[in-house]
């Protein structure tokens, strides 16, 4: 007996159509072990639950994902092995919203590099004496630098006395300064002037240093000093 899906009237079997509604009935077949009619896609009787086909209950295949990502390699001895694939890493650019300065902020592996504080590397400084053609290096950790001529009672951070021309600098001529990775001269009142490229500075008053700067310690260029940077 085949039931019709449509108005559920009971057909007898081997039916194509209802006899009720003229729908169309779903193929059977009937059951070896009781005859009870059941349809062809059935795994068992629904009247005496005989297994009408077979239930393949294997899982499927795992894939071999090791195979799939490792790549295989040889050695310098010929021995085969294999190696991890390099991870990718993602990288986006996020804008911020700042209206005067739109930089941009690069965000990797969840990292926000713009939140890692910046590293000052301190320059190297020095005075190159243009007359003698030497170096003198302005070393240490120190914040002030004395330029002048040692003496009984003093000895500078930077001793100029050995210097030809040495006569026209003061004991205590200038100081430079360190300040936020920056430099600064500064005349300490000496007896014949600071001048910083050609032009004298006044006693107290501070001046930034650039790289190639012209510092002369009296007048005529005698004792002539390039502020230098590396």
């Amino acid at each position: 007996m085949i039931v019709c899906p449509n108005c559920l009237y009971q057909n007898p079997n081997g039916r194509q159509h209802c006899e009720a509604c003229c729908a169309k009935l779903p193929n059977a077949v009937s059951c070896p072990q009781c005859g009870q009619s059941c349809l062809v896609d059935a795994f068992f009787c629904g009247c005496c639950g005989f297994v009408l086909a077979p239930v393949d209950t294997a899982p499927p295949p795992l894939e071999d994902s090791a195979s799939s990502t490792l790549t295989p390699v040889t050695t310098a001895s010929g021995q085969s092995t294999t190696i991890p694939p390099t991870p990718e890493l993602s990288l986006k650019v996020v804008p911020e919203n700042n209206p005067r300065n739109c930089r941009e902020t690069l965000i990797m592996d969840n990292i926000v590099l713009s939140d890692i504080p910046k590293l000052e590397i301190p320059q190297v400084a020095y005075l190159y004496h243009w007359q003698s053609k030497s170096k003198l290096h302005l070393n240490g950790e120190q914040s002030v630098f004395k330029l002048g001529k040692r003496s009984k009672k003093s000895t500078p951070d930077i001793n100029l006395g050995h210097l030809s021309h040495s006569e026209v600098i003061s004991r205590h001529h200038a100081n430079i300064f360190r300040k936020d990775n920056r430099f600064y001269i500064e005349d300490v009142g000496s007896a014949n002037g600071t001048y910083l490229n050609n032009q004298r500075i006044s006693c107290g008053d501070k001046h930034p240093l650039q790289a190639g700067d012209k510092i002369s310690l009296g007048r005529g260029n005698l004792v002539t000093l390039i502020f230098e940077l590396s």
